[in-house]
């Protein structure tokens, strides 16, 4: 007896991908890991490749994801229209991104200056073997911290242009700057540049100089030009802390880390644990919801170096859930919200009086606030007093700003405008 029209109809509801599942299934696929049966049979069940386009722009993964579809032997038409601004996307931002990383590495060089790149189209030759394979906004060089002066002054001979820090520069300002703050922005020919002289705003997380990173660094060539970046342990070590006090609130950087993990062996995941371990650091509270989700979410599992992730992997899974949940997703993380994260991580990990007082003071005196209120260096400690109302004057201003923003963006009913037509915000959700 042959199956009903309604009981098909139900069968087909059943087998729908619901959109973060589909997106999660193509990403498993663009990173090589996972089954790649039952993911393509996820990414064929996808019935609103809008949404999962839409949450791919939202966590910064088209590329990773158009690799993936691009794996299954015939995606759907609906697939190809939907991840296509992507295909046109992450070639124009390439091969700019490479034009400016040349002339930066290039600039840096000349003027004896050595550099890192900490991730960007270096780490997406190395964990997907092609540089388009990550949707990397910006650049990160990491120089060392006693020439990161002449390396901003390197970079602004060369056209680069200073919007981070944004006060006028005074001995006072820029030495409350650098101890609090780990880089300088800077706008070039097509982009981004983060100038970092260390790898964390909290120097006791990471305590490593940049001689010591260089002695293990691995070269990646793009295009003819080889570029240093950081080597396996460290380069672990740094996207665990980096994710977390972000709280995950992208995939891109869980999907980096899951890759660097199925890639290194259980010898130097071990040897990168126990050179943390006698500097004193805690990795449970970096890497305990991170391990949780790329089993859960990737197929991963958790190396046997790491201890089992406890109470602290719990609680910062669920903030990671909330977050993915938020309208505005990794955007709720500004101001004090971050420096409190940073906060809490600097003494899970390292519990010492001199993490936790650094931390306090930036809390006290926010290097932001410097351009806020411009104090002559003799009146630099009447910051302190005046970080209450600076505080309240930023918060309102964000608001403001957010404000006028949703205004723009929404109609007289209150939903978002896309294409014309008012139509709800795709949701997250985030389970598969």
């Amino acid at each position: 007896m042959g199956t009903s029209a309604a009981a098909q109809r139900r069968n087909a509801r059943s087998a729908r991908t619901p959109p973060f599942a589909g997106l999660l299934a193509g990403l498993r696929l663009g990173m090589g890991v996972g089954t790649r049966e039952a993911d393509t049979a996820a990414l064929d069940g996808v019935a609103d490749w809008n949404a999962v386009a839409a949450l791919a722009r939202r966590h910064r993964v088209g590329s990773l994801l158009l690799r993936g579809v691009s794996a299954v032997a015939d995606p759907s038409p609906d697939a190809k229209a939907a991840l296509e601004p992507f295909r046109q996307h992450r070639m124009r931002r390439g091969l700019r991104q490479l034009a400016d990383l040349r002339e930066a590495t290039d600039r840096l060089a000349a003027s004896g200056i050595p550099s890192l790149v900490l991730k960007g189209l270096p780490l997406s030759m190395r964990l997907f073997g092609t540089p388009l394979a990550r949707d990397c906004i910006d650049i990160d060089l990491l120089v060392p911290r006693e020439q990161a002066a002449e390396a901003a002054q390197a970079l602004a001979s060369g056209g680069w242009r200073l919007v981070k820090p944004s006060f006028h520069p005074t001995p006072a300002r820029i030495r409350h700057y650098d101890r609090f703050v780990k880089d300088r922005l800077f706008i070039g020919p097509h982009g981004k540049l983060e100038l970092h002289h260390r790898l964390v705003n909290n120097p006791f997380l990471l305590r490593a100089s940049f001689e010591t990173l260089s002695a293990s660094t691995v070269s990646v060539e793009i295009g003819g030009h080889a570029f240093a970046s950081l080597g396996d342990g460290d380069l672990m070590v740094y996207l665990a802390i980096h994710g977390q006090l972000h709280r995950w609130s992208r995939l891109k950087w869980l999907c980096d880390l899951a890759a660097l993990l199925a890639s290194m062996d259980e010898d130097r995941i071990f040897a990168a644990v126990e050179r943390c371990r006698r500097e004193g650091l805690r990795l449970e509270p970096a890497f305990g919801a991170a391990l949780l989700l790329c089993s859960e979410m990737f197929h991963v599992d958790p190396p046997a170096a790491f201890p089992p992730p406890g109470a602290w992997a719990g609680r910062a899974m669920r903030s990671t859930r909330r977050l993915w949940n938020r309208p505005h997703g990794g955007k709720g993380l500004e101001g004090l919200d971050r420096r409190m994260d940073e906060l809490w991580l600097g003494q899970a990990m390292n519990p010492s009086w001199r993490s936790a007082a650094h931390e306090l003071a930036r809390l006290c005196v926010a290097p932001y606030d410097l351009g806020r209120v411009d104090l002559p260096d003799r009146l630099f400690f009447l910051y302190l007093p005046l970080r209450p109302i600076l505080w309240l004057a930023s918060r309102l201003e964000r608001n403001r700003k957010r404000s006028g923003q949703a205004t723009t963006r929404r109609g007289g009913t209150g939903r978002l405008q896309v294409a014309g037509d008012a139509k709800e915000k795709p949701k997250c959700p985030v389970r598969p």
